[in-house]
């Protein structure tokens, strides 16, 4: 069926690789080719590191008893022996082999130093267990031009009933059986030994030259049509429905969203022809790619292995989508349709085989021709098999949150830091918190009702329906799952939006988001493309999941934003301080307006002085980098600044405070550079970039050179609020914004220079303004 349930072992018939034949040489002819004579026992192989000369008769093989590495050295003395060459080149020969017992890379690789990803086994090799004569070749493929070399074993190699003995102990039953099949074998596999060994070796291995063309994509040339084509045809609705009724969690609707996304391509059919691919990716548009070998990997489903991946590359500019390609053999499962899987991309082939966001990306090509029916009948029939590849989330799980203050973070924190000279331990921990942020402490999942658990003792039981699946951002990364619950106990997370369970190869988790909002706002909203509440199996434990952060410190470390990204992020960086406007004409009215909100004991000029006390600053702009702040002596009041000068940051994490009955958070951020124009400057403290509805942008800092705590809590400090405005504001503009804001900024005036009406006798104390 069209799916990796079971270890892909099925292939199709034996694809005739020589597609051109040359003669070599006068010796006897064995099947119309000729034999190569081998009258040494010296191998010598090239490298860009040297030249080192093996000797057959000193080579260890595996204690004498390997008779796979054997055939694989003859060959490569074979192929000298034909083409004349004095010499192995390990740089720049690829070789092929049907021999698939692991001898070549045993040899090539581990003796001979050949890069993995040139020894390579085609992909319509024959079962392992049922080798025949033809499987013993070899196929040397130079770097450049047209022409390789097949070298193939003749039957005087292997004793008459070799292959039939060697079958019957791979496929014995019993081990009785197996060891009574070894009895019959091993006197005809030392024979097959004694006969590589003697030299000279006459009749023993046959050279022909073909064309390399016709060993790259060997099983693979045809044409193709991409499975999911068939997926809209209104034929496969029986078969989406025979799979939800295999399980209560998902509707046909369900099912089917998840089959587009798991068979989901970029192309609606393929002709492959020698070494050149042709994606159709529109009734009208073809792309042509040739490609090169790079080799291939195991693939595992489920923890098993099932067959390899051959991984394929191509440099045309116009293929960059598909630059890297990893492919299965054809295969079926039974009587099913002849098929096989592909992941392609433009980054790199560790992506497309590790990353966790495409374990269920698996593109599909079935030959041209193939009827939707027979795709429907198959789905149908491995119903069950579909259901267990449908994500399910049932069970037990705890927040990671509630992790991040236990002492065995603290390394996780520490280690993470290490890995980076913008962060320090307190501020790896304050994003770790915001990423892993939740409003619950636990979970308990089954059918499709969350309970959450809120506090020791308030849990509430949420019943979800499915939504849809949503891209989780790039070409194929990953996947949302939609649900939405109307229960009016559940607002906070009546929209939450899932991944799959994965592990990363450390503990299994999952992410999700929630809110009483939108799919779309939780998906794309960039304020939330750092939050990913997890969940973890009931039971881990806190050292356990610190551990995993270790291990994982790199990829924390590559998360951490830099530490000015939110100011540096913003209309280019460029920010011009409030107290440049104060002496600006414009601002007489606004100034009059505040003042008289006050109350009549108030001029325009004491809110001009309040103003200067409050946002004053000895620099006029600020130009601000990912980690630098060049501070600017732009503005007249700006003297105590004689020359701009740029300071690097790190961040020490987050500070929260009050202003009023609201809540904001101080980012602290200390220099890392040692210039003595620096010092003003050691300590920031920032808000976050905002606007009051649709006033300005801007945000507020404080800085100095003494603590972070001083300049937060210092009750001098309470009314000094220097502001930063984008750079394109005018003095009009924050003028009017402030002359709308009056009744407030009355307030503030008031708190800086209160002036009560005495009582008889009584003497009035002015407070002075707060100056820096």
């Amino acid at each position: 069926m069209l799916n990796l349930s079971a270890i892909i072992k099925a292939m199709l018939a034996l694809v005739p690789l020589a597609t051109g034949v040359l003669l070599i040489g006068q010796t006897d002819i064995y099947g119309g080719v000729p034999t190569v004579p081998i009258t040494t026992n010296d191998l010598v192989v090239e490298s860009a590191a040297g030249s080192t000369t093996y000797r057959y008769d000193t080579m260890d093989f595996e204690g004498g008893k390997c008779l796979c590495q054997r055939i694989a050295f003859r060959s490569a003395q074979a192929f000298l022996a034909a083409t004349g060459a004095t010499a192995i080149n390990s740089d720049t020969l690829t070789v092929v082999t049907r021999w698939n017992t692991h001898g070549a890379e045993e040899l090539l690789v581990h003796e001979f130093g050949w890069p993995e990803d040139r020894v390579i086994y085609p992909p319509d090799l024959t079962d392992e267990a049922y080798l025949t004569l033809a499987d013993a070749a070899y196929y040397f493929i130079p770097a450049e031009g047209d022409t390789a070399w097949k070298v193939q074993a003749t039957v005087n190699v292997f004793p008459e009933g070799f292959f039939e003995k060697r079958t019957a102990v791979q496929t014995a039953p019993t081990a009785e059986a197996k060891q009574k099949a070894q009895q019959a074998f091993l006197p005809l596999k030392t024979q097959a030994i004694s006969n590589l060994t003697a030299l000279p070796l006459t009749d023993m291995f046959t050279v022909e030259e073909v064309e390399r063309s016709g060993l790259l994509f060997a099983g693979w040339n045809g044409q193709w049509v991409s499975t999911h084509t068939f997926l809209d045809d209104a034929a496969m609705q029986s078969a989406y429905a025979a799979v939800a009724d295999a399980t209560p969690l998902h509707t046909a609707e369900s099912v089917q969203i998840f089959l587009e996304t798991m068979y989901q391509a970029d192309f609606t059919a393929l002709d492959i022809s020698g070494q050149v691919i042709s994606y159709t990716l529109s009734p009208t548009q073809t792309v042509a790619c040739p490609y090169e070998e790079r080799g291939m990997t195991p693939l595992y489903w489920g923890g098993v292995p099932a067959g390899w991946w051959y991984q394929y590359q191509t440099d045309a500019p116009a293929c960059e989508p598909f630059k890297y390609l990893v492919m299965t053999t054809v295969h079926a499962h039974e009587d099913s349709t002849p098929h096989w899987h592909l992941r392609y991309g433009s980054s790199s082939f560790d992506t497309l085989l590790n990353d966790a966001h495409y374990a269920m990306w698996w593109p599909t090509a079935m030959p041209a021709g193939t009827a939707v029916e027979a795709l429907v009948e198959e789905t149908k029939e491995e119903a069950a098999l579909y259901v267990s590849m449908l994500p399910n989330w049932d069970g037990q799980w705890v927040s990671t949150h509630t992790f991040l203050d236990d002492a065995a973070m603290q390394a996780a924190y520490e280690t993470i830091a290490s890995l980076t000279s913008l962060h320090t331990a307190e501020s790896v921990e304050d994003f770790v918190k915001a990423m892993y942020r939740s409003d619950f402490t636990a979970m308990d999942i089954s059918s499709q009702v969350i309970s959450y658990t809120l506090s020791p003792t308030q849990t509430i039981a949420c019943p979800y329906e499915e939504r849809g699946i949503a891209a989780a951002g790039g070409t194929h990364g990953g996947w949302w799952y939609l649900y939405h619950t109307d229960d009016a106990a559940c607002t906070q997370f009546a929209h939450l939006i899932v991944t799959r369970v994965h592990g990363h190869g450390g503990i299994p988790h999952w992410h999700l988001r929630y809110g009483n909002t939108s799919f779309d706002d939780l998906v794309s909203n960039p304020a939330y493309a750092r939050w990913g509440a997890t969940a973890v199996a009931q039971g881990t434990t806190a050292a356990q999941f610190a551990q995993d952060a270790v291990d994982e410190a790199d990829i924390y470390a590559m998360m951490l934003p830099p530490p000015l990204a939110q100011w540096a992020g913003t209309g280019g960086g460029k920010w011009v301080s409030a107290s440049t406007f104060l002496e600006d004409v414009a601002m007489q009215g606004a100034y009059a307006a505040i003042a008289e909100a006050a109350g009549s004991a108030y001029v325009a000029d004491d809110v001009h002085q309040a103003m200067v006390a409050m946002y004053a600053t000895v620099f006029g702009a600020m130009e601000i980098g990912d980690s630098t702040i060049t501070f600017v002596p732009e503005a007249a009041n700006a003297s105590q600044l004689v020359a701009s000068v740029t300071c690097a940051y790190q961040s020490v994490g987050e500070a929260t405070a009050t202003w009023g009955e609201h809540a904001f958070v101080w980012h602290r951020l200390e220099t890392t550079s040692t210039d003595d124009a620096c010092a003003p400057y050691t300590y920031l403290v920032a808000t976050d970039v905002h606007s009051h509805g649709e006033g300005t942008t801007h945000w507020h800092l404080r800085y100095g050179s003494t603590s972070f705590d001083d300049l937060m809590t210092n009750s001098t400090y309470t009314m000094w609020w220097p502001t930063l405005v984008a750079e394109e504001t005018t003095a009009q503009q924050f003028a009017d914004e402030m002359e709308e804001e009056q009744a407030e900024m009355a307030v503030m005036l008031q708190a800086m220079l209160p002036k009560p009406e005495p009582t008889e006798g009584q003497k009035v104390v002015y407070l002075p303004l707060v100056t820096r």
